[in-house]
């Protein structure tokens, strides 16, 4: 199947960015297909999507931290599975933990590694009560990606990626709010 991706892709250095993440991250997409979905196969068709979007945008995804690059896929996995099990009305879906990382400046100031903590752990909660359709777009574009690359990820129009970025972020502070 790498060699059907591969063809789709014109230039060696993106086929080999690509070859890259199928090798890297393909068996941590298909486990998280298939615990989204519970069914091997329709995990296995979720995650040979996944890879066609991922060979469609190639040239955009950044490989620069493994972190950041398995959040992608695994974002882009768990869409096309999201979107599967919607198809398949049988499938109830309840989405898990959403993946972002901490990101704290200087390790060693330890009063603002605290209130980042604290921080992280308040948006984390608040992000796990969110719909997928708003924190996915507001992950990925914490992660750097551009709108028009969000939307070709995710196959909405621009528009809707702003709307939902916007919806998202509303939500979040009305939640952050709340509990003041």
């Amino acid at each position: 199947m790498l060699v059907f991706y591969l063809s789709l892709i014109d230039d060696e250095e993106n086929q080999n960015k690509f070859k890259m993440i199928y090798e890297k991250y393909g068996n941590s997409m298909l486990y998280t297909a298939i615990d989204i979905l519970k069914d091997d196969y329709l995990a296995e068709d979720a995650v040979q999507e996944a890879f066609l979007q991922i060979a469609k945008n190639i040239k955009t995804i950044r490989t620069d931290t493994s972190a950041e690059t398995k959040a992608y896929v695994v974002t882009i996995v768990r869409n096309c599975s999201y979107r599967m099990a919607q198809k398949n009305s049988k499938y109830i879906i309840m989405p898990e933990d959403n993946i972002i990382e901490e990101t704290v400046a200087d390790k060693t100031d330890y009063e603002s590694r605290t209130v980042s903590i604290v921080m992280y752990e308040e948006m984390k909660k608040a992000l796990a009560t969110l719909d997928e359709k708003y924190v996915t777009p507001l992950v990925l574009q914490e992660q750097g990606y551009k709108i028009s690359e969000i939307a070709d990820s995710l196959n909405i129009s621009q528009s809707a990626v702003k709307m939902r970025i916007s919806r998202a972020k509303k939500m979040i502070y009305e939640l952050l709010e709340a509990k003041k």
